[in-house]
C-alpha cells in the first residue's frame, strides 16, 4: 500500500473479509465499522529466526503491537530461499507456531495467515515446512503472481499469472493441505517489459511459435471484451538472472493496474488483446523508439481464477493490492501519471467498479456449490492483503481451520458491525 493514503476510503468494504498491511488508526476504525479484520505485517524476520531467545522476544513485541494498535492478527510473507529441512526452514515454523500459539491465548478471534508461493515445489528457491506451517496458519495465502520470477526456457514476456499454471500450482497444494486452508492471491497489477527485438514498430515478429500455434488449432477469438490478438507478439527480454535461472521478470517495471490505464491514454494504445493459452491480456506500446509489452490483470482474467478457486472449494481468493486500484498522484507521491488535481478518470472509475465485480464470480459459485443462508450471504470472511480476500464461507468439520475467527475487539469510538455468521457445508 502506498504511504499516508486515504483511498480506503473508497474500497468496497461489503467485499472484504480483511486487510492486511497497515495499523492505520481511520483504516481501523473505518474497518471495524464493516466488519472487517485488519492485520499487522510480520515484516523481516531475520532477527527472529536467529534463536530461540530472539525468537521468544519478537513474539512477545509483536503481540505487544498488535493490542495496542486494536488489530486482529499478523500476517507472514518470508520469501528468501531456504533449502529443505534447513535451520530456517526450521526457525521459520517455530516462529508462526509460537505467534499463533501467544496470539490466540491473548486474543482468541485473532488470525495467523502466512503468504506461500504459487507451488510448494521449490518456487525460487523456497522450500519451507508448508504442511506444518498450515497447522499454524488460519489460512495460507497462495501468491499466484509474479510466476515468472524465474524462466527457465525462452527469455521472453509471459503472463504474470498463467492460467494453467495457477491452476497446477493449486492442485499440488491440495496435495499437502486441505482447499479450506488456502486462500488464492492474484495480482492486480502488471509488468511493463522494454523488448530488445524491436525498434518502436507497433507490431513484434510473428514467429515459428506462433505459427505453429494457429497450424495446431490455437484459439483465435481474440481479448475477451477487446481486441483479437495472438500470441505472435513475442517480446525477447534482456537476460537477467534470479536465484539460478538465467532469466526473470525482474527486468519488468510492476505498475499498478491503474496507472496502465494512463500508459494506454497517453500512448493511443487502442489494441489490447487476448493470449487464449495464457488466459491473460496484453498490449504494446511504444517509448523512446523501444517497443514496450505488457501483461496484465483485467476483470476477465481474473474472473477466471476466481471461478477456479471456487471450483476447487478453495477458502477465499485476494489481491495484491489494492491501492494498484488507485493512480500514484491520488496516493500523495506524484502528479506526473494522473488528470490534473490527481482525480480519477471516468475509465479508471470504471476499472475500479469491474474490478470488484469480477470478485463477485468467486462468491456466487461458492454459494451455488454450498448451502448457505440467504440472509448471511455476503459477509463471513477470508482475507485481504492490500492484498485483498473475497469472503470464505466456513470450514468443514474436519478442516484445520475449524475455528472460527471474527475480528478482536476495536478501538474506542469504532463499532463493530456483528459479522452474519453462515453455515456452509464444505463436503467434508
Amino acid at each position: 500500500m502506498y504511504p499516508f493514503t486515504r483511498n480506503f476510503r473508497e474500497y468496497n468494504w461489503t467485499r472484504l473479509t480483511t486487510v492486511a498491511w497497515q495499523d492505520d488508526p481511520e483504516l481501523v476504525c473505518m474497518a471495524h465499522a464493516h466488519g472487517v479484520r485488519v492485520v499487522a505485517n510480520a515484516g523481516n524476520l531475520k532477527e527472529a529466526l536467529k534463536g530461540p531467545v530472539q525468537r521468544v522476544d519478537w513474539v512477545l513485541q509483536m503481540v505487544k503491537h498488535i493490542i495496542a494498535h486494536a488489530l486482529d492478527g499478523i500476517n507472514f510473507d518470508l520469501e528468501e530461499a531456504a533449502a529443505p529441512g534447513s535451520d530456517v526452514a526450521k526457525a521459520y515454523t517455530q516462529l508462526v507456531g509460537l505467534t499463533s500459539e501467544v496470539l490466540h491465548e491473548v486474543a482468541p478471534h485473532s488470525q495467523v495467515s502466512v503468504d506461500v508461493p504459487w507451488t510448494p515445489f521449490d518456487s525460487d528457491g523456497r522450500n519451507y515446512e508448508w504442511t506444518e506451517l498450515a497447522r499454524h496458519a488460519d489460512p495460507l495465502f497462495v501468491m499466484g503472481y509474479d510466476m515468472q520470477a524465474q524462466i527457465w526456457g525462452r527469455c521472453i514476456a509471459s503472463a504474470n499469472d498463467p492460467f494453467s499454471l495457477v491452476l497446477n500450482g493449486l492442485k499440488q497444494w491440495l496435495y499437502l493441505v486441505p482447499a479450506s486452508v488456502l486462500v488464492l492471491g492474484v495480482p492486480w497489477y502488471g509488468y511493463d517489459y522494454e523488448c530488445l527485438n524491436s525498434d518502436g514498430q507497433q507490431d513484434l515478429v510473428l514467429d515459428v511459435g506462433q505459427q505453429m500455434q494457429e497450424t495446431c488449432g490455437g484459439d483465435s477469438r481474440g481479448m475477451r471484451g477487446g481486441a483479437e490478438g495472438s500470441r505472435g507478439d513475442v517480446c525477447e527480454l534482456h537476460p537477467a538472472e534470479f536465484r539460478g535461472a538465467p532469466c526473470s521478470d525482474l527486468v519488468g517495471a510492476q505498475r499498478p493496474i491503474a496507472e496502465l490505464l494512463q500508459v494506454m491514454d497517453s500512448h493511443g494504445v487502442g489494441n489490447v488483446k487476448w493470449d487464449s493459452l495464457q488466459q491473460a491480456p496484453y498490449f504494446n506500446y511504444a517509448k523512446d523508439g523501444k517497443m514496450h509489452q505488457v501483461w496484465f490483470s483485467n476483470p476477465e482474467s481474473l474472473a477466471l481464477r476466481y471461478e477456479m478457486a471456487a471450483e476447487l472449494g478453495l477458502k477465499g481468493v485476494g489481491a495484491w493490492n489494492l491501492e494498484h486500484l488507485f493512480s500514484r498522484s491520488e496516493a500523495g507521491i506524484t502528479a506526473a501519471l494522473a488528470p490534473a488535481g490527481g482525480q480519477a478518470s471516468p475509465t479508471e472509475l470504471q476499472m475500479r467498479a469491474s474490478m470488484w465485480q469480477a470478485v463477485e464470480t468467486f462468491f456466487l459459485l461458492r454459494v451455488n456449490a454450498s448451502k448457505v443462508l440467504p440472509e448471511c450471504l455476503p459477509r463471513d470472511g477470508t482475507v485481504a492483503l492490500l492484498k485483498v480476500h473475497a469472503p470464505e464461507r466456513s470450514d468443514s468439520p474436519s478442516s484445520i481451520l475449524s475455528r472460527r475467527r471474527t475480528p478482536s475487539k476495536p478501538p474506542p469510538g469504532c463499532p463493530l458491525k456483528a459479522k452474519c455468521m453462515s453455515s456452509v457445508n464444505d463436503g467434508g
